[in-house]
């Protein structure tokens, strides 16, 4: 599980799918953010946070927090100042394990000490790509994770 400013490159048959959108603003900035998920190789998921902040007030805030939990296990939060200017969209990208159906929480805000910026997107981790195909390994299941037929 990683962040990241640079997009995964997402395999064949996967897009962007837009999850759900938050907001927030208090007298100096106005925080709007998009969340969007994509599957990767396996049970790789790709979540995809864009916000845009434009300065309301006469002071910058660069506070920034974004964490995303799966299946109920809090993530690793990401917390570096926010580096965009006022106005423009920035994304920012999480890459990690899910099967799925399991619920993801994205959690996007100002800061985490600033409860009342803190807004969460909830959505099911999206089916697995392609057929899903198990082998007898003495005697247990095991689900193949990739596999080439010739």
């Amino acid at each position: 599980m990683a962040w990241s400013t640079s997009a995964p490159t997402l395999p064949s048959g996967s897009a962007w799918e837009q999850k759900g959108t938050t907001s927030w603003e208090n007298n100096h900035i106005r925080i709007a953010s998009t969340v969007s998920v994509a599957r990767l190789d396996g049970d790789q998921i790709a979540v995809r946070i864009t916000e845009t902040r434009t300065k309301v007030g006469t002071y910058w805030q660069t506070g920034n927090y974004m964490r995303v939990d799966i299946g109920g296990t809090t993530g690793t939060a990401y917390t570096t100042a926010w580096s965009a200017n006022s106005g423009v969209a920035k994304s920012i990208y999480y890459t990690g394990t899910a099967n799925a159906g399991v619920t993801v929480e994205v959690t996007v805000g100002y800061r985490a000490d600033t409860s009342s910026s803190l807004k969460t997107v909830s959505f099911a981790a999206p089916a697995l790509l392609g057929p899903t195909v198990y082998i007898n390994v003495n005697g247990t299941a095991r689900k193949v994770v990739k596999f080439l037929i010739n």
